[in-house]
């Protein structure tokens, strides 16, 4: 009875450890403010110690607290305090009150106060005031020589105004002033208005002005009011050459979303058509007009494609899947190229009958698309139609996307079609073909991807693995084992990751290991169902694209191993299996900031990201061994490459390639897609590893969304690996990327 109790009470406070340990673990919410004037001064005063992002909300709530004691407050600790960050708090706070006296304390702030920043502040806090006398103080010091500086500043808290003088004012002084920085101040502030009136006068500035940051900023603040204007206006607007305000221009049409609105877009996407980039050589110079065009060139497409996914009105969705797929006008037929995408994404399958079409009969690039957006609509009623589009002599990448569409739809009547592709002469085609019929189960596949484990093409071989791993037959076993003895990298660490799902063991990485167990069980051996996944939560979906780590932790294996450390290279402590392998490295301008790292012994020190980056890299290139091939590429607003193509790691290039590393600093942008583009379209790499610390804001494609089709769209018949290792911040476009594309994300905080 007692050992019944001891053991009842020992597992009771197991269940309460680990559930402290959960609550613990969870993200806790900031404890709620008191809700009276006393106790908000309290926990002000208790906060003094504290730094201002734990201050601000409480400082907060004292300028919305009705209490008129709370303004006095605010007013008497403002001389006094020494974190300027709370003392713009603390001006935005006071310039809440209705109360007059909020205003005169404001006023004498700003004249007596000699920091520029904290005169910022006061002038924001005064324009938000409704009192009139705010509106005079404010006209009154914009004509004063000694506010020269803070003209800006003064233009906008003016804009913040509600007083209708103001829109008066600033148009008068446009007019008479001569700095042009000053007048586009006042072009952006009277775009804050929103007023048809505004409107109107925008307008008139953006035709007059022959001054391009002028008209570019006329451009982006009417397109903030594109409701106000008529689409003729708005046809007018997206002619500019600045790509900037063309986006925005760009986005108030998609946000529209009438089918005038949308066809303007496309208008303008022909336009300028085609959207071909060329990278920048190193040492080459631009003038500003060459720079322009090559922006507009590479930001454009991307702003079309975030417009056209912001539509959501029907008749214009069914205008684009019915009609304009279907027109033979020239800008029509032009626009299919982001078109047919968008029909893929929306999953809209009144656009079947004319993608159906466009794979039957239209260019070869457009037919790809068309095929991948069917496959993307998941209607199986479009694979007779697939197969026909498929046979005779068509482009082989083509053949190839249409084989990935039918692998996706998972039809069995494309099995012999698919059989056949499998016996082509192009690695691509039949590669495509080999994995789609992994999606096909039977045992005319398991045939075919064996044959391909057995084809002299990598990436042949490499999806014979694929499809063996998804079929799960006992039949895979053997010539995955033949793998394992007689090849090396990313094919050999493939058909081990296939052997240990298909067997559900782990025996390690020796080939002996495995064919002494298979030898002695081989007669009684029976695959196991596949386990089903259970639902997953928030944290499985981050974690997902680990089940692709091959350095991930398993179950305690219960056969007796003889594992043993690998020398293989390192790269963020992730072995690299591949002997084909391109880093790609981020050396935008945040690259410059500092990171913590932690040494052998556990300790962190900070250090600067790209020096973090380079002296990782300078230690995989080092531990290459001499038969691998590799690239390296660093990228910013552009990207630039060691080599045009991979190269032996021979002594010399991997002496090269280090001075070549250590010469390089930060600067500029970040423009993933371009890079990851020109290097999937090496013919040898099958493993990139990329790392970056920011959001993409160059190249043809900055949106999530986009980069991750497009890369798709390149990497679909490749099968390249994509490791993605992030700096900062957990990128959801990072980890996307790495679980799309196969790969492993790493989070360096």
């Amino acid at each position: 009875m007692k050992n019944r109790l001891a053991v009842f009470l020992y597992s009771l406070v197991l269940v309460i450890v680990f559930a402290c340990a959960a609550y613990a673990a969870q993200p806790q919410r900031p404890p709620a403010l008191p809700s009276d004037y006393e106790g908000l001064v309290k926990l002000f005063n208790a906060e003094k110690e504290l730094p201002y992002n734990q201050r601000y909300r409480t400082i907060n709530a004292l300028g919305n607290c009705k209490d008129p004691r709370a303004l006095e407050f605010l007013m008497k600790v403002y001389p006094g305090e020494k974190d300027q960050s709370v003392k713009r708090a603390i001006l935005s706070a006071v310039g809440r009150f209705p109360d007059p006296r909020a205003l005169n304390f404001l006023f004498k702030a700003y004249s007596t106060e000699t920091d520029r920043n904290l005169k910022s502040a006061i002038l924001s806090a005064i324009g938000r005031s409704k009192d009139p006398k705010a509106v005079n103080f404010l006209m009154k010091e914009y004509d004063k020589p000694e506010n020269a500086a803070n003209k800006s500043n003064i233009i906008r808290a003016l804009a913040s105004s509600k007083d209708p003088r103001v829109f008066k004012f600033l148009t008068s002084k446009y007019e008479s002033e001569k700095d042009v920085n000053t007048k586009r101040n006042i072009v952006q502030s009277i775009g804050r208005m929103k007023s048809e009136e505004a409107a109107k006068w925008l307008t008139a500035v953006y035709r007059k002005t022959d001054q391009a940051n002028i008209k570019s900023a006329a451009a982006r603040s009417l397109a903030g009011m594109a409701d106000l204007l008529s689409v003729e206006t708005l046809k007018e607007l997206i002619q500019i050459e600045d790509v900037y305000a063309r986006k925005s221009v760009a986005s108030a049409l998609g946000k529209l979303g009438t089918k005038e609105a949308i066809n303007v877009l496309l208008e303008a996407y022909a336009k300028d058509w085609p959207y071909e980039t060329k990278n920048k050589k190193a040492g080459q110079r631009e003038t500003a007009q060459q720079r322009a065009r090559q922006q507009l060139k590479t930001q454009f497409p991307g702003a079309v494609s975030a417009a056209l996914a912001a539509v959501s009105d029907n008749d214009t969705i069914l205008w684009l899947a019915e009609e304009v797929l279907a027109s033979e006008e020239k800008h029509h037929l032009i626009c299919r190229e982001i078109i047919i995408p968008f029909m893929g994404t929306k999953k809209e399958e009144r656009a079947v009958r004319n993608l159906i079409a466009i794979v039957k009969d239209g260019k070869p690039r457009i037919q790809r698309l068309a095929a991948l957006a069917l496959a993307e609509i998941g209607d199986t009623d479009a694979v007779p139609s697939l197969i026909e589009a498929g046979k005779g002599d068509v482009d082989i990448d083509v053949k190839a996307a249409i084989a990935n569409a039918l692998g996706k739809l998972a039809d069995p009547r494309a099995k012999e079609f698919l059989l056949e592709l499998a016996k082509d002469r192009n690695w691509q085609v039949q590669a495509a073909a080999v994995r789609a019929l992994g999606n096909i189960p039977c045992r005319e596949s398991i045939d075919a991807a064996i044959r391909a484990t057995k084809e002299k093409a990598w990436q042949v071989q490499l999806a014979g693995v694929l499809a063996l791993r998804k079929l799960r037959v006992k039949e895979a076993i053997d010539p995955l084992l033949e793998l394992v003895k007689k090849t090396d990298g990313r094919i050999r660490m493939e058909a081990l990751e296939a052997l240990r799902e298909i067997m559900d063991m782990d025996l390690g990485e020796d080939y002996r290991e495995w064919a002494k167990w298979w030898k002695k069980n081989r007669k009684g051996f029976l695959v196991l169902p596949k386990a089903e996944p259970s639902e997953e939560t928030e944290e499985d979906k981050k974690d997902i694209a680990k089940k692709n780590d091959p350095n991930r932790k398993r179950p305690k294996n219960p056969y007796k191993t003889s594992a043993k450390p690998t020398s293989r290279p390192k790269f963020f402590g992730t072995e690299i299996y591949s002997s084909r392998v391109i880093f790609i490295i981020d050396i935008s301008g945040s690259m410059s900031s500092n990171t913590q790292k932690t040494d052998e012994k556990g300790r962190s020190q900070s250090i600067r990201k790209i020096e973090y980056a380079k002296n990782e890299l300078i230690n995989a290139v080092r531990q290459l061994k001499k038969k691998a091939m590799f690239n390296l590429y660093f990228f910013e607003s552009t990207f630039t490459k060691w080599k045009p193509r991979m190269v032996r790691a021979s002594a010399g290039a991997k002496t090269a390639a280090v001075k070549w590393v250590r010469s390089m600093g930060p600067r500029g942008g970040t423009n993933i897609y371009d890079t990851v583009e020109d290097a999937l379209g090496d013919p040898n790499v099958d493993t990139i590893y990329l790392l970056s610390d920011g959001a993409p804001g160059q190249g043809k494609w900055t949106r999530m969304e986009d980069i991750l089709r497009e890369v798709k769209k390149i990497n679909e018949h490749k099968n390249v690996q994509i490791n993605t290792i992030s700096f900062g911040q957990d990128s959801e476009l990072m980890r996307k990327l790495a679980e799309q594309n196969g790969g492993q994300y790493i989070y360096k905080k």
